[in-house]
């Protein structure tokens, strides 16, 4: 849309407002904006203030008690490591192999060990590189 100046001569607008070619409608600048930035802010502030709040989602991580680091599996293969672990914590649901430089997620389970090693043909079965933890 194009825009022109409207001049003080012209009787149908006021001094200094703009105007489109392409319609008799006449548009107060930056106050028109300031209006709706207004309309939105309240908008905003009345959704933040009667939002039905949902109730906090509990969080269950709860420690429990036995080993948590296996260092002493470090230079053993990878499959033997993992039948240690899961003897020594049968409530650990998730003991798996990870090629070591494996990109993995960051989030800490209480029931996940990883046990990084070294997989030279992609196989899933080598050498621990990294002492197994919990997480």
């Amino acid at each position: 849309q194009q825009w022109i100046w409207a001049s003080s001569s012209d009787t149908e607008v006021a001094p200094f407002t703009m105007q489109s070619r392409y319609s008799n409608k006449v548009d107060n600048g930056p106050f028109s904006f300031l209006h709706i930035l207004l309309v939105a802010v309240v908008v905003g502030l009345l959704y933040v203030a009667f939002r039905e709040r949902a109730p906090p989602i509990p969080r269950r991580v709860v420690a429990i008690p036995g080993k948590e680091h296996w260092p002493e599996l470090v230079g053993i293969h990878s499959e033997k490591a993992v039948q240690i672990i899961k003897a020594e914590r049968p409530d650990l649901t998730d003991v798996h192999t990870v090629p070591t430089g494996s990109f993995v997620t960051m989030d800490y389970r209480m029931d996940r060990v990883r046990v990084f090693v070294d997989d030279p043909g992609g196989t899933g079965s080598g050498m621990v590189k990294m002492a197994p933890h919990v997480g």
